[in-house]
């Protein structure tokens, strides 16, 4: 048996993956919401940024930074071996995050944007947001996304589910109706733009229905679950099974 030493400051140990959680309650559905723990096949440990609402994160207020990094930084004494969250918005802390920790970070499912379009051979990429009128050029230039990259963005915040459901509180949440709300919010979308490569889903509720969306328009989906999945394959490599 090894020999194992404790980490200062450390209550817990074996956590694969620490997410940011904004605070707000909703219902994190399980089956792909980033805040709902079966949603992964890894332990995750989660902290929520007190202060950090919808309204404050995706209008990238830069008074929660210290705050972004302060539970950043208690994730990773914690022994994380990397760090998300559950807002694509959150691409505005992304660089002094991944500053102020020693594990990889990666906070906004919209990371993938450049590693998305440098496979697609210049055809547009569909991205599906919260908030259409908030993911300006200027936030998605901290992608690192090229300026003139083909980029379709397309709003989910007048569908009337998602309104009422996620952005106004509701309390409740029905999943046929939001599904049904993505699904044509991604066929409208290749409707207008039919050689589009890709959709990328910003907000970290909409896993759930990845496959969903998938299915009906039959184009690649990468989303907050993608990255995770990604994340993980690289601070914890799986064994493969041997074969010669």
């Amino acid at each position: 048996m090894p020999v194992y030493r404790k980490r200062p400051g450390a209550y817990h140990y074996g956590h694969a993956i620490g997410v940011l959680l904004l605070d707000f309650e909703e219902c994190r559905v399980p089956g792909g919401d980033m805040g709902n723990a079966s949603s992964y096949d890894y332990p995750t440990l989660f902290r929520t940024v007190p202060g950090a609402t919808a309204e404050r994160v995706t209008k990238c207020d830069p008074a929660l930074e210290p705050t972004v990094v302060e539970m950043a930084r208690e994730l990773a004494a914690q022994g994380v071996k990397t760090i998300t969250s559950n807002c694509g918005f959150m691409i505005k802390y992304q660089r002094t995050v991944a500053d102020s920790v020693d594990v990889p970070v990666g906070l906004s499912s919209l990371l993938q944007l450049p590693f998305v379009a440098a496979g697609l051979g210049g055809r547009p990429i569909g991205v599906i947001t919260a908030h259409s009128d908030r993911l300006r050029p200027d936030v998605l230039a901290l992608t690192g996304i090229e300026e003139d990259a083909p980029i379709v963005v397309a709003g989910m915040q007048d569908k009337p589910e998602f309104r009422e459901g996620v952005l106004n509180g509701r309390g409740s949440l029905d999943t046929d109706k939001l599904c049904a709300e993505l699904v044509e919010t991604a066929k409208e979308m290749i409707a207008e733009t039919p050689d589009m490569g890709a959709i990328i889903l910003e907000c970290a509720l909409y896993p759930v229905y990845a496959r969903r969306i998938q299915q009906a328009v039959e184009l690649p989906i990468f989303d907050f679950m993608s990255l995770a999945g990604f994340l993980h394959a690289g601070t914890q490599p799986r064994a493969h099974a041997a074969g010669y």
